[in-house]
């Protein structure tokens, strides 16, 4: 083979290499793209689109070889809910069938009680059956699956919410975050999202559920064979959130300070009594002298109070001398709490009249 001859070789090799390193790159390129195009989809829209994904040929190996330091938390969520379906496929029907198709409005069958007996023993009904390798498909569920209007969906997701927050995976808050911080969300479930990361925030102990918790003594369910074949022990470990993850949060929250809704506003002040930095001090008191709403302002001086810090009570004392609302007044001086977010607002008071 003479030099040119095998030059010529040489550079059709390369050549090669190239287009087949391109093709590979291309195609992760193609189904990272495809993942993140079903973030933004919902319901019936969100559930063609998923399967039409799960049916394409070789997906299992295009979705191993995404690489792990993808950015988007959204996006490495549904990549792990696709491959434990493809992985998973019994589990994954099971949990389809029993807890939610694209309506997830109807009781399970043999339920004696309905579908509120059901949503009471929902998240020790996933903890004891699946374990924490459920947290995909409920997060999914939650995010994607049980998206309609209604105060029936609004309970199935926030039952999805208290599943999340029995497995005690560390991911939880990010989930929870990405109902909170969204405004198409209904504010109830925003504020609902909120308050259950204040409890991560807070630490979660661990838990030890023995197997033969009797559910038919929660719900007066008979529990069927399907799904008893996989109840055994189960150890959550505790949850707590800290570090970089814990100031990620902390953001999030003080951006929810200036959200449109009181509700909202409220439920992130009440949330960051747990988070004791001079960050969110200096948030907390910006907003309590300024937000229009006495309940929000309220939260803002408990929160205050509960941080303790020598910032938080000078903040307390400055804004003492401008309030002009006699409810405020006496939470900034420590007599009394406001109402606490999940009860029903009132116009006329920020406290707790039942009390």
């Amino acid at each position: 083979m003479t030099g040119a001859i095998r030059k010529t070789v040489a550079w059709l090799s390369a050549v090669a290499a190239l287009l087949l390193a391109t093709a590979g790159a291309a195609g992760e390129l193609n189904i990272e793209h495809q993942v993140a195009r079903l973030r933004d989809l919902r319901g019936d829209e969100y559930l063609g689109a998923r399967d039409d994904l799960l049916g394409q040929e070789g997906v299992h190996e295009r979705l191993k070889a995404l690489r792990d330091d993808i950015a988007d938390s959204h996006v490495t969520l549904l990549r792990e809910v696709l491959l434990y379906r493809l992985e998973e496929p019994e589990k994954a029907r099971l949990l389809s069938k029993w807890w939610g198709g694209p309506s997830g409005l109807s009781a399970p069958r043999g339920a004696t009680r309905g579908v509120s007996g059901w949503d009471e023993a929902y998240s020790l009904a996933i903890a004891l059956h699946f374990g924490r390798e459920a947290f995909p498909l409920v997060s999914e569920n939650l995010l994607h699956v049980w998206v309609r209007p209604g105060l029936r969906a609004r309970a199935k997701r926030a039952s999805a919410m208290e599943a999340l927050i029995s497995l005690r995976d560390k991911r939880t808050p990010r989930v929870l975050l990405m109902i909170a911080g969204n405004s198409n969300e209904p504010a109830t479930l925003r504020a609902h999202a909120i308050r259950r990361i204040a409890d991560c925030l807070d630490g979660l102990p661990g838990e030890e559920i023995p197997a033969d918790v009797p559910l038919r003594a929660f719900v007066g369910w008979a529990e069927p064979e399907e799904l008893g074949q996989y109840k055994k022990d189960r150890t959550f470990p505790a949850l707590k959130v800290a570090g970089e993850e814990r100031s990620r949060i902390a953001d999030a929250l003080v951006a929810l300070l200036d959200d449109d809704e009181r509700l909202m506003r409220g439920t992130a002040a009440y949330a960051l009594q747990h988070v004791s930095d001079r960050q969110t001090v200096r948030h907390l008191a910006s907003c309590l002298r300024n937000d229009e709403s006495a309940w929000v302002r309220g939260w803002c001086a408990a929160s205050l109070r509960a941080l303790g810090t020598e910032q938080a009570f000078t903040a307390l004392d400055e804004a003492r001398e401008s309030e002009k609302d006699a409810e405020v007044i006496q939470v900034i001086e420590g007599k009394r709490l406001p109402l606490k977010p999940g009860r029903p607002l009132r116009e006329d008071t920020i406290f707790d009249t039942d009390m």
